[in-house]
């Protein structure tokens, strides 16, 4: 409960910090440098104008010289109030008012590119591909909260191409069941979503189920098969994703004057996901029961088909049925968006094993 107690106070001060640091950026850049700039300005238009009151009895004796000259009464020339232009030319509201345009246009700037890239961003996520690189697979989906192996034994004989083409027969079986067994206005599957690995090029296929709340939580369920010998390993991921509350993008567009360069690179790179970074689970708990609602659904009809799948083409066991309603009766058990979640292991020799793992964040 106190370890509960300080991460939560932990965080609050934290993000009041980075309210405040939001407010003294934008009060030092906007307020106070233009603000020095004109004092800096006044004095030096002060020490003009008092040198040319110092030349008033000179300048008064040319004015009078001039005056007394009748000769040349088309050379009169009257001249200028002494002082007054030198010391509104020098008072420096025009360098204060461009030193501010520039700084509030280029802090805009930034604030513009933020936008588009958070915008970018979200569209990111409906494409049917993507890359990464090193251990960073799948890592827009926000936290793995489940992940499971198992092997699928397929008939004797069956090897090489026939065992690729049994994968990709059951990931297509899959997708048709699955796809008329989910509700199309919540979910999205796609049949070929394809990940690669920019450190090796390989790329694999997997079935994706993405599914969201009416809020933009995001639940995404990712199976690949893959032919081994006379198995076929079938991987399992579940990556759960809270909604974006409106104070973490307002902050994320205020702090990208200063903070830009912490993302930008990595983020052009795809490295980076700026709507991961900005999800909260604990902004809406209407939202987060929506998102279990979801999960739920999404496990109850997958372990169905996956079972009716394998059945209808001749390889499901006794053995591999039982382990995979082990797997997914553990995975109904899983808590979304609570302090820790469970990490799942299934194996043939073994049955299933459950295990603790933090969701901290990626």
């Amino acid at each position: 409960m106190m370890t509960m107690f300080a991460s939560w106070a932990i965080e609050h001060i934290i993000r009041k910090i980075r309210w405040f640091a939001i407010a003294a950026w934008y009060s030092l850049t906007l307020v106070f440098v233009p603000a020095v700039l004109v004092g800096l300005a006044t004095i030096k238009a002060s020490f003009i104008a008092a040198s040319e009151y110092l030349r008033l009895p000179q300048l008064y004796a040319e004015f009078i010289a001039e005056r007394l000259d009748l000769m040349r009464p088309n050379q009169l020339s009257t001249p200028e109030t002494p002082g007054l232009s030198s010391f509104f030319d020098g008072i420096g509201f025009p360098l204060f008012f461009s030193f501010s345009q520039k700084i509030a246009l280029a802090q805009l700037a930034f604030i513009v590119l933020a936008v588009i890239a958070y915008k970018y961003d979200r569209r990111r996520d409906e494409r049917s591909f993507d890359h990464f690189r090193g251990a960073g697979l799948f890592f827009r989906f926000g936290e793995q909260i489940r992940r499971s192996v198992v092997p699928v034994p397929i008939p004797a004989g069956v090897g090489g191409d026939k065992a690729a083409a049994l994968a990709e027969k059951i990931r297509g079986a899959l997708y048709d069941r699955v796809s008329i067994g989910i509700p199309q206005d919540k979910s999205k599957v796609d049949r070929d979503y394809s990940a690669k690995n920019r450190a090796t090029g390989e790329t694999k296929k997997f079935l994706r189920i993405a599914s969201r709340t009416p809020q933009g939580s995001l639940i995404v369920h990712l199976l690949h098969f893959a032919p081994c010998g006379a198995t076929v390993i079938m991987h399992d991921f579940t990556y759960a994703r809270g909604m974006i509350p409106l104070r973490n993008k307002l902050r994320f567009f205020l702090e990208s004057p200063y903070l830009s360069w912490l993302w930008v690179f990595s983020w052009a790179r795809n490295r980076f996901s700026i709507t991961s970074s900005l999800s909260d689970f604990s902004s809406d708990e209407f939202d987060l029961m929506d998102l279990q609602t979801l999960y739920s659904m999404n496990i109850e009809i997958l372990s169905r088909e996956v079972l009716r799948v394998l059945e209808a083409q001749g390889v499901l066991t006794p053995e591999l049925r039982q382990i995979i309603v082990n797997n997914f009766t553990h995975a109904k058990n899983i808590n979304i968006g609570g302090a820790q979640s469970q990490f799942m292991s299934i194996s043939a020799d073994r049955g299933s094993q459950v295990s603790d793992v933090s969701l901290a964040g990626r």
